[in-house]
């Protein structure tokens, strides 16, 4: 299990709930000043983006930093890339690699050791897809291609 922390709950402050998208429905999870919660890998992984206010520890208690930049903006991201790093397309990445993508997005948790490479792929191309299209005030969540659980996770992005 990884462990989260919310790292703005103040000594003797009141404790924070914060609702999360768990398979399509928000799941609130309650924090309290200096405890961290035990979470599923994918589910603690959706509060790595959140730098500012979590603080996510893997399962030997080393911090999990996000791999990637957060931002999404196909083309108007002005990210500087190190010299360790490339940029590559979705389809040439790894399964694990995949999955540390697809945990961070709305309905992504529900991706396994399991599944198969192009599921994880098209579900992350088709949900940052429609998390563009809804940044840029033109929803689109008429996908038939897509499950109830992740229509219903969009739905809830754009609203």
């Amino acid at each position: 299990m990884f462990k989260v922390i919310d790292t703005c709950i103040k000594p003797g402050g009141p404790d924070r709930t914060h609702e999360i998208m768990i398979e399509g429905r928000l799941v609130p999870l309650t924090f309290a000043y200096g405890k961290a919660l035990e979470l599923p890998e994918p589910t603690a992984r959706k509060f790595v983006p959140i730098q500012e206010g979590f603080e996510v520890l893997d399962e030997q208690g080393k911090r999990v930093l996000p791999t990637i930049p957060v931002t999404h903006g196909y083309g108007d991201s002005q990210a500087k890339l190190e010299d360790d790093q490339c940029i590559a397309r979705l389809a040439e990445l790894n399964l694990p690699a995949l999955l540390e993508r697809a945990w961070v997005l709305p309905g992504g948790e529900a991706f396994t050791a399991k599944s198969k490479r192009e599921d994880v792929v098209g579900f992350i191309q088709k949900t940052r897809a429609a998390q563009d299209r809804a940044r840029r005030g033109k929803p689109d969540l008429t996908d038939d291609d897509m499950s109830p659980e992740e229509t219903a996770a969009l739905a809830k992005m754009a609203a």
